[in-house]
């Protein structure tokens, strides 16, 4: 088996498609949680980040499909259509996935739910106070570009598989990659992320 810097190259390429599907989440929960505006809305996205956090893997297939199905969701309602519950439910899933990714670096895991919860509570409580927080042109850009991220992230194994195979018949048996980014980066570039779609989706239309 050839190695990346000590580690098989299969599985350092799906630990780098789950630092995508980190930033993915993240920009997801700040994006979907402009569709919490109620009570019933905030039950569905605690549910879906209790479900990230307790038993599902930020796997990159599932939750590329999970994050564009419910951007195309979001996308198709009408104009002033109520909020869905499901895109309320992705929020609190794509932040619960987060707050996963970011334990796996090494932050503590109360700061991880705290970090993923404040992103997703700012953006409801901002979007539902103020009309002119996240105006429907900004958010539907953002929701179009995560419909185009999630698909791509679903994809990526795959192509990743194809990589390793085309990699593995040109490297000699003794060749060896130097890693690449350190996981302290992912994890601030992460933060940046959110923080980054919350400033752009406050920025007046």
């Amino acid at each position: 088996m050839k190695r990346l810097s000590g580690t098989p190259i299969a599985g350092a390429s799906f630990i780098l498609l789950l630092h995508a599907v980190s930033l993915l989440c993240a920009l997801a929960a700040a994006v979907f949680a402009t569709s919490v505006r109620d009570g019933r809305g905030a039950l569905a996205a605690a549910a879906g980040f209790l479900t990230g956090v307790a038993w599902l893997q930020p796997a990159p297939g599932w939750t590329g499909v999970a994050v564009g199905g419910a951007a195309g969701l979001s996308l198709a309602r009408p104009p002033g259509a109520p909020s869905s519950l499901a895109v309320s439910l992705a929020a609190g899933l794509a932040g619960g996935l987060w707050s996963r990714t970011l334990v796996g670096y090494g932050l503590p895991p109360w700061a991880a739910w705290l970090l993923a919860l404040g992103v997703i509570a700012v953006a409801a409580a901002f979007s539902g106070r103020d009309p002119r927080f996240a105006p429907p042109a900004v958010r539907e850009d953002a929701l179009a570009v995560l419909g185009v991220l999630g698909p791509a992230a679903a994809a990526a194994p795959g192509m990743g598989a194809g990589w390793r195979a085309a990699q593995a018949m040109n490297l000699a048996a003794d060749d060896v990659i130097q890693a690449g980014v350190h996981p302290g980066v992912l994890l601030g570039l992460a933060a940046v992320v959110a923080l980054g779609g919350l400033h752009a989706l406050r920025r007046r239309g």
